[in-house]
């Protein structure tokens, strides 16, 4: 967080959150209860964390904040993955160049559809967006937002929506195919005009958000094709292949764990498995091999693995672990 030296310290906090008065009533006020020990006033640092304090409030109601740790370089993705990425940061910060100085039209936000198997980097690019930016992300939980009330759920969008407009977050929506994956042609019941309804809204709102939200969804997920053209940028990601998977192998077990010549190549070109599923393989054969006193190894690495695909119905483990 970096003002600008010639810019005034109220016009600053006033370009960086359009806070109503109300938030920025209580914001003031619990910054100057932070300092009351010692009178001194609040400077920048202590009204910008009480102006998100406010702001966080609301979103948490339908959702939780995650960590932005990753970087761009801890990402495994294909290169055509990367490039999106890339193009995503880029558009975020020269959003106000193109739109008021060059006069290109368009909504004032970003929207993005990420689609891809379970597991495969979807929530961690969108930290990596978001810590690119420096903004805090937002993952909402759609099981909270969705409600068979008429109504309720346009309402809870709009809640979201307006307090990250405010507080300059990116809004994740994780596995929206709840609302996606529902019938919006054809439409036969009044349940169908009702999920039509919810779907619409959603566009329509990510369409006037002036910040960057994430949609993400499953490959399967039947997508109506006007849908997709809705977003600006509609990033596939691709199951990793085998010399992505030995490079997830590789970050997957720390350099100071123990290890006894793990063959990252063969486990790879081996086992279909996503990054996710990789990250658990790794833990629970660390473990173990920690129980057992012994380093971590190819053979123990493979035994895990084999025990993961019996634990989901799979006689061998043949194909992709879901």
């Amino acid at each position: 967080m970096e003002m600008p030296h010639s810019m005034p310290f109220v016009t600053w906090l006033a370009s960086r959150f359009a806070a109503p008065g109300g938030v920025i009533a209580r914001a003031v006020r619990a910054a100057r209860a932070e300092r009351a020990a010692t009178n001194d006033p609040p400077d920048l640092v202590a009204l910008d964390q009480a102006v998100r304090s406010q702001l966080h409030d609301r979103l948490v109601r339908l959702g939780r904040r995650i960590d932005a740790r990753a970087r761009l370089d801890d990402l495994v993705v294909d290169d055509d993955t990367l490039a999106s990425l890339v193009q995503i940061v880029a558009a975020l910060r020269e959003r106000r160049k193109v739109r008021e100085r060059w006069g290109f039209r368009g909504p004032a936000g970003i929207s993005v559809l990420f689609s891809g198997d379970p597991g495969v980097g979807k929530t961690m690019s969108a930290t990596v967006i978001a810590r690119q930016l420096g903004l805090a992300i937002y993952e909402i939980d759609l099981s909270r937002v969705v409600s068979r009330r008429r109504g309720e759920t346009e309402k809870n969008l709009g809640e979201v929506f307006d307090a990250a407009e405010l507080g300059h977050a990116v809004l994740l929506f994780n596995e929206a195919d709840s609302l996606f994956g529902r019938r919006t042609t054809d439409i036969q019941s009044s349940d169908d005009r009702h999920a039509s309804m919810e779907t619409n809204y959603l566009l329509q709102r990510l369409e006037q958000f002036g910040g960057l939200a994430i949609v993400t969804i499953n490959p399967e997920t039947a997508v109506d094709p006007a849908f997709r053209r809705r977003f600006a940028y509609d990033v596939q990601f691709t199951f990793p292949d085998p010399a992505m998977r030995a490079e997830l192998w590789r970050r997957a077990i720390p350099r100071a764990a123990e290890v006894d010549g793990v063959d990252f190549a063969e486990l790879g070109a081996r086992f279909e498995l996503s990054g996710r599923f990789i990250q658990i393989a790794a833990e629970r054969s660390a473990f173990q091999a920690a129980a057992l006193r012994e380093p971590i190894s190819t053979r123990g690495l493979v035994r895990t693995i084999h025990r993961m695909y019996r634990e989901r119905g799979k006689r061998s483990a043949v194909g992709r672990l879901e």
